[in-house]
């Protein structure tokens, strides 16, 4: 198992936080060297860990690029102590005495250390040679890098620049995982691709806005929660088994894009394009969609339980056992969509469009169906009480 290997003197010169690096490379070894994401999903279901620790943090820490707030350090340490294999298995709390005296020492000498040189090699040019470097240490080293000139360098300094670096990102994504390029078919993410969305999703805001071109990428099992994507063009790509938990996606292009088991709990993607993209088995707990086209798009088991989507477009979509339950869907469109064992109970769609639309076994108990329109099909399809008969709108030919 490859792994994470311990950084070079060169990239991390002896000293306080190279110490604590080579000891965290200690315990890392002894369980066995789990990935980024199973490191930081482990550390999320211990409640009794002081803190979270995300792929980067981690990322960072094993890699000796920051020093990190002791809670993460510590949390860190506690897992990996407590998942170590073999016989002789350290004792978490002499680990977490060692690591604090470490950690000490570490973040001592980064508040004395003198404000480093500008570095030689911080031209596009060599940032771009760095990303192409067959050793994947160089290539993460280079992504933190430009992410540090990205926060540095002043908006009308980086105008002038090209490419941008989003754009920068953006290749190196499109290189290391293009559409079709890989064969397995669910690739676990090379940890310089996880660290690459990581950035791209967390750069100052004054970048986004159409820069993001990720469409036809391979993106799939990465880790993108609370990425700002505003006007991402995503279309066509994979993000299949992704988390975008709390992204924001406000205009983003999805056309067509396969976003399959994903999870959107509590992202924004108000006015964002999802025509024709297969969100089949995804979570959008109370996601935000208003004014999104999901036209023609698949919901087959989607869970949208208490989204709000409000005059969102689901034309022609087809869901199959989608939970629509609390949802907000006022003036939202589900004309000639194909809706099969939905479940509605409790949700608004007041002056909702759902002439055309096929209901068959779907369920509407409690929902607001005040001023909804639909045709008599649906009306046999549907299962409504009386009063909820009283307040909707029959249409006889729908457009």
């Amino acid at each position: 198992m490859a792994g994470i290997v311990v950084p070079t003197s060169e990239k991390l010169p002896p000293g306080p936080r190279r110490d604590l690096v080579e000891a965290l490379h200690g315990l890392y070894r002894g369980a066995g060297k789990p990935s980024l994401r199973e490191i930081s999903l482990g550390i999320k279901q211990r409640d009794e860990l002081p803190t979270t620790v995300s792929h980067d943090t981690a990322s960072q820490l094993l890699h000796g690029v920051a020093v990190p707030a002791w809670a993460r350090v510590e949390s860190m340490v506690r897992y990996l102590a407590g998942t170590a294999v073999g016989r002789q298995k350290p004792d978490p709390e002499d680990e977490v005495e060692r690591f604090h005296r470490l950690w000490l020492a570490a973040d001592d000498a980064e508040r004395d250390a003198p404000a480093p040189p500008p570095r030689a090699d911080t031209t596009d040019a060599a940032l771009r040679e760095e990303l192409r470097s067959t050793d994947p240490e160089r290539r993460i080293a280079a992504l933190y890098r430009l992410e540090r000139l990205a926060w540095r360098t002043p908006p009308q300094d980086q105008e002038a620049t090209e490419p941008s670096w989003p754009s920068m990102l953006g290749n190196f994504l499109r290189e290391a995982r293009p559409l079709g390029g890989s064969t397995s078919p669910e690739p676990d993410p090379a940890e310089d691709v996880q660290v690459a969305v990581l950035i791209l999703g967390r750069l100052p805001e004054r970048y986004s806005g159409g820069h993001f071109n990720l469409s036809r990428l391979d993106l799939r099992n990465l880790v993108w929660d609370g990425a700002r994507l505003w006007r991402a063009n995503l279309s066509s790509s994979l993000l299949s088994g992704s988390s975008l938990e709390y992204a924001q996606l406000g205009d983003a292009r999805l056309v067509e894009a396969t976003l399959t088991g994903v999870d959107l709990d509590s992202a924004d993607l108000t006015s964002a394009d999802l025509t024709r993209c297969d969100l089949s088995g995804t979570t959008m707990v109370d996601t935000r969609i208003p004014d999104a086209n999901l036209s023609g798009a698949v919901l087959t088991g989607t869970e949208l339980v208490g989204a709000s989507a409000p005059q969102a477009r689901l034309r022609g979509c087809k869901a199959s056992g989608a939970d629509f339950r609390h949802a907000d869907l006022s003036e939202t469109s589900f004309k000639w969509a194909v809706l099969t064992n939905c479940h509605f109970d409790h949700a608004k769609l007041a002056s909702a469009d759902l002439t055309g639309a096929v209901l068959s076994g779907c369920s509407f108990a409690g929902a607001d169906l005040s001023r909804a329109r639909f045709t008599k099909r649906g009306l046999t399809e549907a299962q409504l009480t009386p009063a909820q008969l009283q307040s909707i709108k029959v249409v006889q030919n729908p457009d």
